[in-house]
């Protein structure tokens, strides 16, 4: 009797177990795999602007780095030139360790930055030479900390905040974008303005043929 209430109970128990392995198989298959961290050394042979550099690394290619986390002023706008002199005076010409997951759309890495064990990604917030990207934030703990150093630097002025209303770079980049659209968008008109004027200007009557009669 025994044996035969044991299989019962098995027989009941199969399809809760079953049904727990799909539960455990979907929640697995819906998580993504986190993607492994690279590492590029190399030595820094430009620096465009405040985030952004140029390494020969030591496997003797070329690399362009994009700093992750922050977004410093342009080149063109106000405080510009001064975060691209603040970011070369750190690590131009130096040999600088990239932490490094993907590339953006312009075959750029993406990374984190290290001199001489300094995350020169936070330094630049710090010093008030950058903004937190917050577009690109993913609420980690490395953005927590450019974050919380971007506001400390904005409350000692430190760097760009020391101007009058600093523009950030994203809505520098989208107002340029405005412009040349508005410029494109304004050329075609003018050319048709000046083609349309044209024929009136011009005289497309033929002058008659005059037949001298033979005297």
């Amino acid at each position: 009797m025994k044996h035969v209430v044991r299989a019962v109970t098995l027989l009941l128990l199969i399809p809760f177990f079953c049904l727990t392995v799909v539960r455990a198989d979907k929640a697995s298959s819906s998580q993504e795999p986190e993607e492994k961290a690279k590492f590029t050394t190399g030595l820094v042979t430009s620096v465009p602007d405040g985030d952004t550099i140029s390494i020969y690394g030591n496997d003797r290619r070329k690399y362009r780095v994009r700093f992750l986390h922050i977004d410093a002023p342009e080149s063109t706008q106000t405080s510009g030139l001064e975060a691209k002199n603040a970011l070369a005076k750190k690590i131009f010409g130096r040999r600088v360790l990239i932490q490094w997951v993907k590339k953006d759309q312009y075959d750029r890495l993406l990374g984190n930055v290290y001199y001489n064990n300094r995350w020169i990604n936070l330094e630049m917030t710090q010093e008030g030479w950058a903004w937190h990207y917050k577009a690109y934030s993913k609420d980690k703990a490395p953005d927590k900390k450019i974050a919380a150093a971007e506001l400390k630097a904005r409350e000692s002025q430190k760097g760009l905040w020391s101007k009058p209303e600093p523009i950030a770079p994203w809505d520098y980049r989208r107002s340029k974008k405005t412009t040349s659209a508005a410029k494109r968008d304004a050329a075609p008109n003018s050319v048709n303005k000046k083609a349309d004027i044209l024929p009136a200007n011009r005289t497309n009557v033929r002058k008659p043929n005059i037949l001298v009669s033979p005297r």
